[in-house]
């Protein structure tokens, strides 16, 4: 609602950047805000012999390497709120992207197509049974997931690298 009513009131401004970042800054300043408005509860991980409660600092200095793993490429099991709003808003937002690309894709081919790839790639439904159903074969149905998923990559990678 907040990003709605920036909009509305001429707060997104085109030119000083693009609109992913700036919805992100929204919503992660309103969940800032939230949490900062209601009563904190206490986070503790563990209690030592004497009772005393320790709450939970991530310790990103001490990670155990194995191989070719370096620090920086360890995940921290411990993520600060900002990683995890990070994290979450990145994948709803890719989640979103994704049935958009396919809501644009179903206008552009053919029904049986679309079809066939959402029963098949989507809903898990067997190749043979989807070909069954559509009335094609089966390495149509392999034909169109794959048709399908390369329009969806083209229309992700446009939209995140518009020109």
């Amino acid at each position: 609602m907040a990003a709605v009513e920036a909009i509305r009131r001429h707060r997104y401004d085109r030119d000083r950047g693009r609109f992913k970042p700036w919805l992100k800054s929204v919503v992660y300043y309103k969940v800032i805000d939230a949490r900062q408005s209601r009563p904190r509860a206490a986070n503790f991980s563990s209690r030592d012999p004497r009772g005393d409660a320790r709450v939970r600092r991530p310790n990103t200095a001490r990670h155990e390497c194995r191989g070719s793993e370096t620090i920086d490429n360890v995940i921290d099991p411990h993520p600060t709120p900002a990683e995890e709003f990070e994290a979450a808003f990145e994948a709803e937002w890719q989640k979103v992207a994704f049935e958009e690309a396919l809501d644009e894709i179903r206008r552009e081919v053919d029904p049986a197509t679309f079809q066939a790839f959402d029963l098949y790639a989507r809903k898990n439904v067997p190749p043979r049974k989807v070909a069954k159903l559509l009335g094609l074969t089966r390495n149509a149905v392999y034909i169109a997931k794959t048709r399908v998923l390369a329009r969806v990559n083209e229309l992700l990678e446009s939209s995140a690298n518009p020109e």
